[in-house]
């Protein structure tokens, strides 16, 4: 039996921040442009990644936020915290293919990458499994079956990670022949279960209000304020830009010594404003609001240095 993504998945993404190996995973496909490139290859080829990445390209015909929300949204929406999710646009999608010319992927195609990609073996791209623009089109409810079921097949195989494999298993009833002691123990281990489940469920609540408010307070914004989607925000730079100390040397800008006491942190998070070239502005920014620090932004102009610049 597939495995079936509970609606709780949705919220939680959407509250933290979740991570596979190198990759995000997130609660709706991440836009990839063209400067994003570099680092979905590192997570494609990422040793200690677990799930499948959805990777869809764009038809060279349409509009791409219209193909991205009436497309691809909903095609992949059963996908949540079973798979990371990118979509190209139109200009990542040219080098992309260029840099993995034998697992390719364009025109509106769709592609699952399993773990363990071997760019340099032609052989390797038979393991991943191409989706045509035209199926996707003519039957998209066969399309999203089709699509789904890879994703969650690997999921009922997959082992727990070892924090929730440590977690004892909840009995609601003992075994038969068990002894009045071991009862009593696994009452204590179900009572404790219980509590653990009960305060998460509290978190969950008290993090899902946030987000409303949040939301909320986004939609009475003002006409004079622009609000930049969740898509456009990047977590980190890529390994190469953080490997090169020019580069990363530019992304690093003061901070107050109570935050950081060199007085300064790299800041590889970053938005993306305005058009998907390297051209268009970027506001790299440090999130200490977890640590009652709030938010650094350390720079915003045009694009900085890296291998597509």
């Amino acid at each position: 039996m597939p495995a079936k993504t509970p609606r709780l998945a949705k919220h939680l993404l959407e509250a933290l921040d979740a991570r596979d190996g190198l990759a995000d995973v997130t609660a709706m496909p991440q836009v990839v442009e063209a400067e994003d490139v570099e680092a979905v290859i590192d997570e494609l080829c990422d040793a200690d990644r677990r799930l499948p990445v959805v990777l869809a390209s764009t038809p060279h015909d349409v509009d791409f936020d219209a193909w991205l929300e009436g497309t691809v949204d909903p095609l992949v929406r059963p996908l949540v915290g079973l798979a990371i999710l990118y979509v190209l646009t139109p200009g990542a999608e040219s080098v992309f293919n260029r840099a993995l010319e034998h697992h390719r992927v364009y025109n509106g195609g769709i592609r699952t990458y399993l773990p363990g990609v071997d760019p340099a073996w032609p052989a390797d791209g038979q393991r991943h499994r191409v989706m045509s623009k035209r199926l996707i089109t003519e039957n998209p409810r066969l399309a999203a079956r089709i699509l789904n079921q890879l994703p969650q097949g690997i999921a009922t195989r997959l082992p727990l990670p070892d924090a929730l494999d440590s977690v004892p298993l909840m009995r609601t009833r003992a075994r038969d022949g068990v002894g009045g002691s071991e009862q009593e123990r696994l009452r204590d281990e179900n009572d404790a279960l219980h509590e653990i489940l009960e305060e998460a469920a509290r978190e969950q609540r008290v993090r899902a209000d946030e987000i409303r408010d949040l939301k909320r307070e986004l939609r009475q914004a003002e006409g004079n304020e622009h609000v930049i989607s969740p898509r456009k925000v990047v977590r980190d730079e890529s390994k190469s830009v953080k490997a090169n100390g020019d580069w990363s040397r530019a992304r690093t800008f003061p901070v107050p010594r109570h935050v950081h006491p060199d007085g300064k942190l790299f800041m590889g998070a970053h938005l993306r404003i305005g058009g998907g070239n390297t051209i268009a502005p970027r506001l790299h920014y440090y999130d200490g609001a977890c640590t009652d620090h709030g938010i650094f932004v350390g720079y915003m102009g045009p694009h900085l240095t890296n291998t597509m610049t």
